[in-house]
């Protein structure tokens, strides 16, 4: 049920894209497949780097399933609760900081094109990347402090089962370093992504 449910969002998702492109004139027409490697290399330039990372996020979120799930079902149920704060968490504050960096950083780099003095644009660049991650970090500890103490006193809300309440209420510290740098990590990623083929941030 809730794969079928993924599917459908997903394919809801892309025909709102579509239609969003599309009703803006940015859909390309006529519409055509690349012939060659070297049509979509400039595309994988960009998009290799994206793919890659967000396949290690999913091999290492599965081997952290799989270690989890070893320890017994109590220590697997208690993972897959833990998994879904992460996402409401970190993963919710860290996506909008790294697409914030992505949209930010590439226009001040733009401006080597527009004959600034390089100096300026660096500091610029580095100071805009310094407050979203003074922001992120701020927004991260909260979240994560939050994650914690909603574990150890309304776990029950999560879970009927008093082993799994008690095991995230015995476990949910260890949460903390992970929801704390995994927002300023996507701001990172987000940043190294805008300044692609520009310059570096700094």
């Amino acid at each position: 049920g809730v794969a079928a449910a993924s599917v459908v969002a997903s394919l809801i998702g892309y025909a709102y894209l579509i239609c969003a492109l599309v009703k803006s004139g940015r859909w390309p027409r006529p519409f055509a497949w690349p012939r060659n490697f070297r049509s979509i290399s400039r595309f994988l330039r960009f998009a290799g780097p994206v793919l890659l990372a967000v396949f290690l996020k999913m091999l290492v979120l599965a081997n952290m399933t799989t270690a989890a799930c070893s320890f017994g079902t109590t220590a697997a149920a208690a993972h897959q609760l833990f998994q879904t704060l992460f996402l409401l968490s970190a993963v919710a504050i860290g996506n909008p900081f790294s697409w914030a960096a992505q949209a930010f950083i590439p226009p001040i780099l733009a401006a080597f094109c527009e004959g600034q003095e390089c100096g300026a644009v660096s500091r610029k660049s580095f100071w805009t990347l310094r407050r979203l991650l003074a922001s992120a970090l701020t927004l991260s500890l909260t979240a994560s402090v939050s994650v914690v103490i909603f574990c150890r006193k309304f776990g029950w809300i999560l879970s009927s089962d008093p082993d799994v309440v008690g095991e995230m209420s015995r476990t949910s510290p260890a949460l903390v370093p992970f929801l704390a740098v995994y927002p300023l990590l996507l701001t990172l990623e987000g940043a190294l992504y805008g300044a692609q083929e520009r310059s570096t941030v700094s």
